[in-house]
């Protein structure tokens, strides 16, 4: 018999050591059971040998696993040479086949993406395994790409880095429309950031556009879509408005261009969840609102250029009519001469 110690640690941005894991693990048995004591909650997990979530317990390693905020099913596994990987979770019904072919999605749509563009967190490695209960377990290893915008939203940015995250994440946004996929989640917790780069996160929401243009009514977004203060107007509409056509990548455009409105402003969810009810209403209390954006204010050295440069393209971003969206294509020519001298 041998033992093995894990530190479990729920992480907002930094990491809180809040439980510890002890696993007594029977080598040649090829079962482990654990119990994560999180906060008062308890998890029981009986899992195989070899699953990866158990790896580093059953392989005699010490390793920090944390648990990212507000997601029961997303860890970050540190090894002790400091090295990170991603481990997102899905215990699924063996008869639910669409939940499991959306998980199966969430490893191949990042895998295929990888190849046109490092700006999309790589996936390492997927597992799968049936329990004699009909449950499937699927565990998805990812690449740690760094820590996510969201947690820089009360830091200041340098215009040179910002310009930066503009681009990289139009790159990776490109790539995304142009294999005919909407994420419907693009938000500043969906982008991280370390070693220069930016990559786009979770593809949990993504969906297969079957055309480049839609009718909004009849457009899978309205049941599967991200958060809501992110969204384009013609979401929050509900698809009332039948004849509304929608342009490819138009949504994704949208929350592209909010997540960045809000990276420059500061704005907490709640604000832009305020703003939401009084600006997205109609075309005319819009323009309110593409007024404000137009006034941002980007300080630092070089805030200045790219304030002139950039608050027209996020205007455009942001237009209230779908059809009036540029590209992704578009949007990375628009920004491609802009520099910070």
């Amino acid at each position: 018999m041998s033992k093995a110690t894990t530190a479990i640690s729920r992480e907002d941005e930094g990491t809180e050591n809040i439980a510890d894991i002890i696993a007594n693990t029977e080598r040649g048995s090829g079962m482990t059971e654990a119990k994560l004591k999180l906060e008062t909650e308890t998890i029981t997990a009986e899992r195989a040998k070899g699953v990866l979530v158990f790896t580093n317990i059953l392989d005699g390693i010490s390793a920090t696993i944390s648990k990212i905020t507000d997601r029961s099913n997303i860890f970050v596994i540190q090894y002790p040479d400091k090295h990170k990987e991603v481990l997102k979770t899905f215990v699924l019904d063996k008869g639910n086949a669409k939940a499991i072919e959306g998980a199966r999605f969430e490893f191949e749509l990042p895998r295929l993406l990888h190849t046109k563009t490092v700006h999309v967190a790589k996936p390492l490695r997927i597992e799968e395994q049936e329990e004699q209960n009909g449950i499937l377990h699927i565990e998805i290893l990812l690449e740690y790409g760094g820590i996510s915008l969201r947690s820089m939203l009360k830091d200041d940015i340098a215009p040179y880095t910002f310009l930066a995250w503009i681009k990289q994440s139009l790159e990776a946004m490109k790539a995304i429309q142009e294999l005919g996929i909407c994420h419907s989640d693009i938000k500043p917790a969906n982008m991280v950031y370390g070693e220069k780069n930016l990559r786009i996160i979770d593809f949990g929401c993504a969906i297969k556009m079957s055309s480049r243009h839609f009718l909004l009514s009849n457009s899978p977004c309205l049941v599967k879509s991200g958060t809501k203060c992110y969204l384009p107007p013609e979401l929050h509409c509900g698809g009332a408005i039948e004849s509304t056509v929608c342009n490819h990548g138009a949504i994704d455009v949208y929350c592209w261009g909010m997540t960045f409105y809000q990276l420059l402003t500061k704005k907490t969810c709640n604000d832009l969840q305020v703003e939401c009810k009084s600006y997205k209403s109609g075309p005319d209390k819009y323009g309110e609102f593409l007024e404000q954006v137009s006034k941002i204010s980007i300080p630092g050295d070089g805030g200045a250029t790219l304030q002139k440069s950039l608050l027209p393209i996020l205007e455009v971003a942001l237009s209230y009519d779908p059809m009036d969206r540029p590209t992704f294509a578009a949007l990375c020519n628009l920004t491609k001469m802009i520099t910070i001298p």
